[in-house]
């Protein structure tokens, strides 16, 4: 596959343009050439999508590791002595009723809500007598089956992490259980998890191997959740996060995970039941199920298997070699592909592996530069993924939640290295969107990054609609392209200045791979995880430092009661002490920003006052850039951009509950309806000297606007008579 995928970026890069003469491998108009797009054998195998690799390919990945366990132990004696320390057997049952012997009580609870509609009930199902050959045929578990994976920890996680993982595999075949539950789900309740069948009340510890195996059932192909989180507040997963595929036929799955912290009150939990009929029994939890080298394998004949992400389920020593074994073959891989594109083909273009997160630091650090990707609330899809009419989106602002997606970002920089992000975006139809760009502009531009993308311009061919048609597309949506000339002034004119202050995290080499060994995932690789709080980012600038020697960070802490942020340049504001009312401002000497709600307050931006009156959503994002002189007083044309909700004609947004929201496939039509927000600028010039023209789409002057004196400074008057959301001040 490595030989197919090098000669695909010869046949690409070696390609001569026919009218430049200039092979791809030398062509200016190429800066970049990134390999393999969010896609890493640490990712992949963490998602569970090598559990059930098909031949050729499973037998090529197990001989490869016992390849590599060879040149470290030399044989099958000194593997088995190694890996069979700290092997632990199963112990003393933990649930109650898990066989439904008895009716359900307090042990066991269905959680609905007032949108929920269930039927819960027992069934006893009488079982075959010997030699009937009669009754549906259950699969046993067997070593490696079942899945265990840690879940995402927040919503702006990149769009990968949300991706389905796969299910335990099928076993020897046993006959049907005498009793199971029946849960008959009509109508899901206001979130996707309800209902959802919960025991609670058992205690885990830190570091402790637990296992989890049941047998279940669906009157068709479903899919489903089960976790073992905390039973309280704030409902953190302890371990144990996993999608199961059912069928109509019964089957048992086993997960063998360990606690991520001690607690008292934990619960298990069988979620994501959309309508239809599911059917559980025979559910045990148990601690232990930790195994060395079992009987029968051997280096000698390539038959220790592979480690399952579904299944963890070896002892210490065992899975800290498959880690170094992962480490070690994507290393090779990335640092072999960029030798082969940059020294055999001569390509002259930066090259990049896959984002951070999904590889390892050190092992991305051995290319040109670093990536990484977010999203602030990508859309999830509940049921089918990319499904038109099943889906929705958090409608919620950015401002309201200090750090957020920005803050992540910075905890994967590297320092020393060129930064890019080349995947962001605030997705359609959340109302608020208009904040993403500028934020990240002016954040990006503090951080000291090198380059910015918007994910996406476009994704056809049709460059220049009247309307927003999709999640991420910004070519038809004024409220983002309007404020892309501030977003171009704060960061590639360089108008936010860089911190003054960078905090550097220590993660040196060995650091990494102790990292990697305790969590077995490449996304605890940042900053937070190594002694600098990513929120550090609102106020200094943030790096990973992999040249450390070691030590520790030298970092503050934040207080966590902390509601306003300052930059240490003092440019930069991201303010939330009115609760669910945040806002985000820049102010610099030639451009200046405020995104956020308004609640009745003045904003003032060094020698520049925003005063912004009722808006549909209380919220506005307004900027200001100098195109022209060294600021607002001095004499030049300024852009003035100012924009509210914005959506399409009959675009019909349906509220699921809490702030999720979808559109469905009901996107509206032409043109675009935008909010006149009407607000006045305080510039610090005599307003004899001060033009203002209302602009038409296209930039160009349409018609005069009012300029007000007070205090003998000019007020720009803006609002909805003017139909338009920008505006030109002309400074004489």
């Amino acid at each position: 596959m490595i030989e197919l995928q090098k000669k695909y970026a010869r046949d690409l890069l070696t390609h001569v343009n026919p009218y430049t003469k200039t092979a791809y491998t030398q062509e200016p108009a190429i800066a970049f050439v990134e390999i393999s797009n969010e896609d890493a054998l640490f990712a992949v195998w963490g998602w569970g999508q090598l559990d059930n690799l098909p031949e050729p390919y499973a037998t090529t990945f197990r001989k490869q590791w016992n390849a590599w366990l060879r040149k470290k132990y030399g044989d099958t004696a000194k593997l088995r002595a190694a890996w069979n320390i700290g092997a632990s057997p199963l112990g003393d049952e933990m649930l109650v009723n898990g066989d439904f012997s008895k009716p359900l009580g307090r042990e066991w609870s269905v959680e609905r809500d007032a949108d929920t509609r269930c039927t819960v009930s027992i069934v006893t199902s009488p079982l075959p007598q010997a030699g009937e050959g009669q009754g549906v045929r259950v699969a046993a578990p067997q070593a490696g089956e079942g899945k265990q994976a840690k879940g995402p920890k927040s919503p702006a996680s990149t769009k990968k992490q949300a991706r389905s993982r796969k299910p335990a595999a099928e076993g020897k075949a046993v006959q049907s259980p005498g009793r199971f539950l029946r849960i008959a789900v009509e109508r899901q309740g206001q979130v996707a998890w309800r209902p959802q069948l919960v025991q609670a009340g058992f205690a885990v510890k830190k570091d402790t191997p637990y296992t989890l195996t049941f047998l279940a059932r669906a009157d068709q192909a479903r899919r489903a959740s089960v976790n073992c989180m905390m039973a309280h507040e704030p409902w953190e997963r302890l371990g144990l996060s996993a999608d199961i595929k059912l069928t109509d036929q019964w089957k048992t799955f086993r997960y063998t995970f360990v606690a991520e912290r001690d607690d008292s009150n934990a619960r298990i939990s069988f979620s994501s039941l959309v309508p239809g009929t599911y059917e559980l029994a025979g559910v045990s939890l148990r601690p232990g199920g930790i195994a060395g080298l079992e009987p029968g394998q051997t280096l000698e004949d390539d038959s220790v298997p592979v480690l399952r992400r579904s299944e963890i389920h070896l002892t210490k020593p065992a899975r800290r070699d498959f880690i170094d074994f992962l480490w070690d073959t994507e290393r090779d891989y990335w640092h072999g592909m960029h030798r082969f594109l940059k020294q055999e083909l001569g390509l002259r273009a930066l090259v990049s592996g896959t984002q951070l997160s999904y590889s390892p630091a050190h092992i991305q650090a051995g290319l040109d530069y670093i990536d990484s990707h977010s999203y602030w609330h990508h859309p999830a899809f509940p049921n089918r993924p990319w499904d038109s009419r099943d889906w929705y989106v958090h409608n919620a602002a950015l401002v309201n939640s200090p750090g957020g997606t920005l803050a992540r970002l910075a905890a994967t920089r590297v320092a020393g290295m060129a930064f890019t992000v080349s995947e962001y975006n605030h997705p359609a139809p959340i109302q608020y969107a208009a904040e993403g760009f500028p934020m990240i502009a002016a954040f990006g531009a503090f951080q000291g990054w090198d380059g910015i993308y918007s994910f996406a311009y476009c994704h056809n061919t049709d460059f220049e609609p009247r309307r927003v048609d999709s999640f991420f597309d910004v070519k038809g949506d004024p409220a983002k392209l309007a404020h892309w000339p501030a977003c171009a002034a704060l960061f590639l004119r360089g108008d936010v200045a860089p911190a003054r202050t960078t905090l550097l995290a220590p993660v040196p080499a060995e650091a990494e791979r102790a990292k990697l060994h305790e969590t077995m995932s490449a996304w605890t690789i940042q900053a937070g995880e190594f002694g600098v709080d990513p929120n550090l980012s609102l106020v200094h600038g943030v790096a990973m430092d992999l040249r450390a020697k070691g030590g520790k960070a030298e970092a503050p802490k934040l207080d966590k009661n902390q509601k306003t942020f300052v930059s240490d340049t003092g440019q930069l504001r991201w303010d939330v002490s009115q609760p669910g009312a945040g806002y985000f401002t820049a102010d610099t000497p030639r451009t200046k920003l405020f995104t956020g709600f308004v609640r009745g307050r003045t904003f003032s931006l060094g020698e520049v006052t925003l005063s912004i009156g009722p808006t549909r959503l209380d919220w506005a994002t307004i900027s200001l850039v100098a195109l022209e002189g060294k600021g607002f007083d001095q004499p030049g044309r300024v852009l003035v951009t100012a924009t509210g909700l914005v959506e399409n004609t009959d675009a019909q947004l349906e509220k699921l509950g809490d702030d999720r929201v979808t559109l469905r496939n009901r996107w509206g039509r032409e043109p675009v309806l935008c909010e006149g927000v009407p607000a006045e600028v305080l510039l610090p010039v005599d307003a004899q000297r001060v033009k203002l023209y209302a602009l038409d789409a296209s930039g160009n002057r349409r018609a005069s606007a009012t300029v007000r004196s007070r205090d003998g400074k000019a007020v720009l008057e803006l609002g909805p008579r003017h139909k338009t959301i920008w505006y030109e001040a002309e400074i004489r």
